[in-house]
């Protein structure tokens, strides 16, 4: 009986231990089903949240849109940027960090798992036109000069122009070039479709401030397509674009008070002073095309 009975007990053990054992089988079965199903999802979360990225930053133009909207509210609140996302609506935040800088975030959130898209990402101006110095646009001068555009301000065009007296806010564009003379000449009709004086110059000189009898002067905003001729000292108040070469006749001069964008530097030509309040509007008024420039990217 002594016998039987510890039999009894030892197999009761043995049951026991086995219980617990599968018991503790099932348990981590479950848990490395419920482990790789979380895993499986955040792997959906990660991929979803990659598409997303790629879609929004594929419409650039959409997203430059949004981003330039943005950059007109003065708060750092997040705002939404809704886009198609195959076939529904789907949307990121977008929060301005400051002047043309952005962050934006998603989360997505599969089962238990979630993922986090975090972007930093700048609004860039094509052309460096900001400066305090000589805009020189080596590279990229023909294709700047190609597409030149002014927001507001109308170019009157010829395809050459004199110039014989000072002029007060003259906005012009030449497609060949922009002679500067010594003195008027009553047979010049500057190739202007016969008018006398353009629509969008001051027809009379007296308002202009600071006049010399040394040099020709005027301000706004030249345009020249080709070269530029001076047979007389010239005083530019404003922004000079030029594509060709600068002419001088008998040593003159050209100095400018305000900005010049050009292909070359013509150190040995002008007197080149920046003023920012004589050119900074003109300069604000070209259409410059914008792009992102991407400064980070997680997602995590």
């Amino acid at each position: 009986m002594k016998k039987r009975g510890f039999l009894s007990i030892y197999v009761l053990i043995i049951l026991t231990l086995l219980s617990i054992s599968l018991t503790f089988i099932y348990e981590q079965g479950k848990n490395n089903n419920d482990s790789n199903k979380n895993l499986y999802d955040r792997k959906k979360a990660i991929y979803y949240l990659e598409s997303i990225y790629n879609v929004v930053f594929d419409d650039e133009n959409n997203l430059i849109l949004k981003s330039e909207e943005i950059n007109k509210i003065d708060d750092n609140l997040p705002r939404d940027y809704y886009f198609d996302f195959f076939d529904k609506k789907e949307s990121v935040k977008i929060i301005k960090i400051r002047e043309n800088s952005f962050s934006m975030n998603k989360t997505k959130i599969i089962g238990d798992s979630k993922a986090n898209l975090d972007v930093s990402f700048n609004l860039k101006e094509k052309y460096s036109l900001k400066k305090e110095s000589k805009i020189i646009l080596r590279k990229d001068f023909e294709e700047f000069f190609k597409n030149l555009k002014f927001k507001e301000k109308n170019l009157e065009e010829y395809e050459n122009f004199e110039i014989d007296k000072d002029y007060d806010n003259i906005f012009i564009k030449t497609y060949k070039n922009l002679t500067i003379k010594k003195s008027k000449d009553k047979n010049n009709s500057n190739d202007i479709s016969k008018k006398e004086n353009p629509s969008n110059f001051s027809k009379s000189d007296k308002n202009f401030p600071n006049k010399t009898k040394t040099a020709r002067k005027i301000s706004g905003i030249v345009v020249i397509g080709k070269d530029l001729i001076l047979e007389k000292d010239l005083v530019l108040d404003g922004l000079l674009i030029i594509k060709g070469d600068i002419i001088s006749k008998n040593n003159c001069k050209l100095i400018i008070n305000g900005q010049i964008i050009s292909k070359n530097d013509y150190h040995d030509k002008v007197n080149y002073f920046y003023k920012k309040e004589r050119s900074f509007d003109y300069i604000n008024d070209i259409e410059n095309p914008k792009y992102i420039e991407i400064k980070s990217k997680k997602v995590f």
